[in-house]
């Protein structure tokens, strides 16, 4: 039998040696390690990313289980005793929990391989923060045959030994803006003399807001937020360009068909009436996170009968956006919060966690992969 894996220990490790997206080069390697240690046979994929099967004593359909493994750019001021050894890298958002917690669900999973219908895929995914990991990953064949995939993340928001389901949309889609607004410069003494860039780009950026409220259905929710804005290089010179980038959020996946469109549409008008033309790029990045019926019901039902029914709760939606939702794109799934206790949000440069949920995680995961290899 295999040496019990330290699950904290891993973390902390993991958390002291952060990597950014596509960087998890050591990261990779120290989970790659830790399923050899269980007998597994791991291979890398799209550089740093790892898959690894479980077999079953029986045939039966082939579940997956997926972690994201990447750090943020973030210098840590959490005070923790294991902080990140590298400057300016963090792992602010616990996929360093993430990764323990499928390395505990992998360990629970290749010690009752006898009880096990079927196959178990376990996925250690790269670059979630940048929302290319997935597609990577997806391109790279590690969703083929899959029939079901589940995945966590860790809620700052609920204590420890709490969990939260949702059947539906969960997380919304993400997807990028970039606005060029062109006019001509020239002294700020003679706006006259010019085509100003600055007020056509605040008109756009007010203007877009009639999106939510005017142009789609004001009973879906829709969010137009620019981040960034730039122009210009001085206080007393008109410029030529004015730039802006912003992201746009939605739960419905025809507002992905049509959004493009419309807000295009709407940027060229408003830019034309301040004499500007505009440009506009429109990236999709992530679909919405939506949760499958049936394997909703089948997560719940494992966290009642670990944790009880007071330990799980409904969860609201969330505006914030997973790449899990690619997987979901291509195979039934289900995502789930598990309580981390807090108190800073994720991308907080204090960020902490409860490490007590990393076994909680392991034991949900485990429990889901086993119960659906045995009923789909």
């Amino acid at each position: 039998m295999p040496a019990k894996l330290d699950l904290i220990a891993i973390r902390r490790d993991l958390h002291q040696h952060p990597e950014t997206a596509f960087n998890e080069h050591r990261t990779a390697r120290v989970i790659a390690d830790h399923l050899r240690s269980l007998g597994l046979q791991p291979r890398f994929v799209a550089t740093t990313g790892v898959v690894a099967e479980i077999e079953g004593a029986e045939s039966g359909p082939l579940v997956a289980l997926r972690a994201d493994t990447d750090a943020l750019p973030i210098q840590e001021q959490s005070g923790v005793g294991f902080a990140s050894r590298y400057p300016g890298v963090m792992h602010a958002c616990g996929h360093d929990m993430h990764v323990a917690i499928l390395l505990g669900a992998a360990e629970i999973l290749s010690q009752s391989r006898r009880e096990l219908r079927g196959r178990v895929r376990l996925i250690f995914q790269p670059a979630e923060e940048t929302t290319e990991g997935a597609r990577a990953l997806v391109e790279a064949g590690v969703i083929d045959g899959v029939e079901a995939i589940f995945g966590l993340h860790n809620h700052p928001g609920l204590p420890a030994g709490k969990v939260a389901f949702r059947e539906g949309s969960l997380m919304a889609a993400s997807d990028r803006l970039r606005i060029k607004v062109l006019g001509k410069g020239g002294h700020a003494a003679q706006p006259h003399l010019t085509i100003d860039p600055v007020v056509a780009a605040a008109g756009i950026l007010t203007g877009m807001q009639t999106l939510v409220s005017r142009v789609v259905d004001p009973l879906e929710p829709l969010v137009v937020s620019i981040g960034h804005l730039t122009a210009g290089s001085t206080f007393n010179v008109i410029p030529d360009t004015a730039l802006m980038e912003g992201t746009v959020r939605y739960f419905n996946p025809e507002l992905r068909r049509v959004l493009p469109r419309q807000l295009k549409g709407l940027v060229s008008g408003i830019a034309e009436g301040y004499r500007c033309s505009a440009e506009v790029e429109y990236q999709h990045m992530v679909p919405p996170v939506h949760n499958d019926t049936r394997l909703n019901e089948l997560a719940l039902g494992c966290a009642i009968d670990l944790l009880g029914e007071e330990n799980t709760l409904p969860a609201e939606r969330s505006l914030g956006a997973e790449d899990f939702a690619v997987y979901q794109e291509c195979v039934p799934g289900c995502f789930f919060w598990l309580g981390s206790g807090g108190p800073y949000g994720w991308h907080h440069p204090a960020f902490t966690v409860d490490e007590s949920a990393i076994e909680v995680g392991a034991r949900l995961l485990a429990a889901m992969a086993r119960e659906a290899t045995r009923i789909l």
